[in-house]
């Protein structure tokens, strides 16, 4: 029973506010709750058994709030990403106490004191301007559920963000994604926001090039606070950069801009993650344009980087970096600032620092905007030419590309304008595992011109020979401008998914793990049971009397009679790179796999084992 009790009345005999204790007794509660408006109290007097029911009815309504709570943050990711959702769940179990202690003080303004809950309820006047006493200890008997949401509404930056993801598909609800980060404000920005709403498995990972060890140490100390604070597994991983440089001759951005790639690969498949995501933003679209202009490019490297490529993709390509510096400003976040950007060796930071600004300031203050027209029409139009060039590839082309071979019927071929004919050409070379070029092109035209029984040798590794109404593609051992260049005896190890150079050879060998289901078609291609040849692997050439049972390949042999069999040049023999695991032939590399190592009906995982004449 509950009733309204005032401040001086009577309780099983005893005036509440009469000096000494008041008892209630033992088998019951009391609750006392202020009433703003007036100042009395609400007095419940409850059996203990009693007590305990409501209890577990009380807890029983707790997990049915829980179980809603989760729906509604389901909802939430599934409909508009507010932000943060936390529900705080706060129990309240208070013993009763057997006394009351009143005494007759009165007071203007009093207060109840609640031991156990250590609050402060302030009681006010009565009616008629009569005053209350002070009760100084007065402890409720009372079980109490409270549940609280507390959302953190996102920023229209992190909206932004999550509205570009959502309208193109880059990533699904509770799907893994790695994000690369360096500390910069893009990659921060990037970061803050995937964490923000609240709907992915984050981990940062970030890649030391051993180029900036001081900065490296201070950027990582940044994102290990970072990441701690927010709750996101932190990862780092360093990678030799000059050595690469070293043995390939290749660019210090190119060789960095590889082993980044293949150490967040490795840490997307170790992960079991679907995604990586990078930092690139409206700027470094712009830049890009600018460099794939100067270098040369046609209409599809001039429409610039794409959302999504592969596992890679870049939910800031729409941002400025004024706007990701004002969101973390906004946020009261720091960032670091590469001291490699402000060097004018690198042809990006003279764009960048030194072009941009005399265009913008001399020649067209929207140019920013103006690039950006320009590339959504040059995507636009490649979009629609790479489609009508797939299907006169198909009329033209024939062959078996796992036998580097393809027959172009020259009929066909002829009937096709000048910029279909190109991108014919281009996919030839991209089928047979080698990149085109210009030249490339210009040599097949010519050729196609001439007379029957003609060959060209092509500096990427191709032959071509004229034979009536065909023009037939092929691999060789060796071109006119570039030989084979036999190697000493070497060992490359593979410490997982990526891609590794071999430069004495010209290869490239591409290693990539993916699902039945998403098993790439592309020329040369082998596939092996990931489960069943774990890393590390090594790749080096065949030593005299090492044996394999190549996939369909009619039984165990020895590798030097394989190479026979197939023809292989003899001076590229004694060097071919050959997959190892330990001392076990997994694969002939852009041959065949051993079957021991084959995918089969109880195979969920797939390694891909590509290769490429650079």
């Amino acid at each position: 029973m509950v009733e309204k009790v005032y401040l001086g009345t009577e309780i099983d005999g005893r005036s509440l506010a009469s000096t000494g204790d008041l008892n209630l007794g033992s088998d019951t509660c009391a609750l006392f709750e202020a009433n703003a408006e007036a100042g009395p109290f609400y007095c419940m007097r409850v059996s203990f058994e009693f007590f305990v029911v409501i209890f577990c009815v009380c807890l029983f309504e707790m997990l049915q709030m829980l179980r809603q709570s989760r729906k509604e943050i389901r909802n939430h990711q599934r409909n508009l990403i507010f932000g943060e959702t936390k529900l705080v769940y706060q129990i309240f179990f208070y013993f009763p106490d057997t006394h009351i202690h009143s005494p007759c003080t009165i007071q203007r303004k009093a207060s109840v004191t609640l031991r156990r809950k250590n609050k402060q309820h302030f009681l006010q006047k009565k009616p008629k301007g009569e005053n209350l006493p002070c009760i100084q200890e007065a402890c409720p008997a009372t079980f109490e559920v409270k549940r609280s949401a507390t959302i953190t509404m996102c920023s229209s930056f992190t909206k932004d963000i999550a509205a570009l993801i959502r309208k193109n598909a880059l990533v699904e609800d509770g799907e893994g994604i790695v994000v690369a980060v360096s500390a910069g404000a893009d990659s921060t920005a990037l970061l803050i926001s995937l964490s923000e709403m609240a709907c992915y498995n984050l981990i940062a990972a970030y890649i030391d090039h051993g180029l900036r060890p001081t900065e490296a140490e201070r950027e990582i100390s940044s994102l290990q606070e970072l990441c701690a604070q927010r709750g996101i597994p932190f990862s780092v991983r360093s990678v030799e950069v000059k050595r690469l440089v070293q043995q390939t001759g290749r660019s210090t951005e190119d060789a960095a801009r590889e082993l980044r790639y293949r150490a967040l690969e490795a840490i997307r498949t170790e992960n079991g993650y679907d995604t990586i995501a990078v930092g690139h933003t409206l700027d470094d679209q712009v830049e890009e344009f600018f460099i794939r202009l100067i270098r040369g490019s046609g209409t599809c490297g001039l429409s610039g980087m794409s959302l999504r490529r592969k596992q890679i993709i870049r939910p800031l390509l729409h941002k400025s970096r004024a706007e990701i510096e004002d969101f973390l400003t906004d946020k009261g976040l720091a960032w670091c600032t590469d001291s490699s950007n402000l060097s004018t060796t690198l042809l990006r930071n003279r764009i960048r620092l030194n072009l941009l600004p005399e265009l913008e300031q001399h020649y067209n203050p929207s140019l920013r905007k103006t690039i950006l027209q320009t590339m959504d029409i040059l995507r636009e139009e490649e979009r629609y030419m790479r489609e009508k060039s797939l299907s006169a590839y198909r009329q033209c082309v024939a062959g078996d590309t796992g036998k580097g071979r393809l027959s172009i019927d020259l009929d066909s071929y002829r009937s096709c304008h000048k910029s279909l004919r190109r991108r014919i050409v281009e996919q030839c070379c991209w089928q047979l595992g080698v990149g085109p070029s210009y030249t490339n092109r210009e040599d097949v035209d010519k050729l196609a011109a001439g007379e029957s029984g003609k060959e060209l040798h092509l500096s990427c590794g191709l032959q071509l020979i004229r034979q009536n109404r065909t023009l037939v593609l092929q691999r060789v051992a060796f071109s006119g401008r570039r030989r084979w260049r036999p190697a000493a005896d070497y060992t490359l190890p593979i410490e997982g998914p990526g891609s590794y150079l071999l430069p004495e050879l010209g290869l490239e060998i591409r290693l990539q793990i993916c699902s039945p289901e998403k098993i790439p078609k592309e020329a040369g291609l082998l596939t092996v049971d990931n489960e069943k040849c774990p890393f590390p692997l090594t790749v080096r050439p065949y030593r005299p009397g090492e044996r394999f049972t190549p996939h369909r390949g009619g039984g165990r042999k020895k590798i030097a009679r394989y190479f026979n069999e197939k023809k292989l040049d003899k001076r590229r023999r004694t060097s071919w790179p050959i997959l190892f695991l330990d001392n076990s032939v997994v694969a002939v590399i852009g041959y065949a796999a051993d079957s021991k190592y084959r995918a089969d009906s109880h195979t969920t995982s797939i390694l891909t084992i590509g290769l490429t004449h650079r």
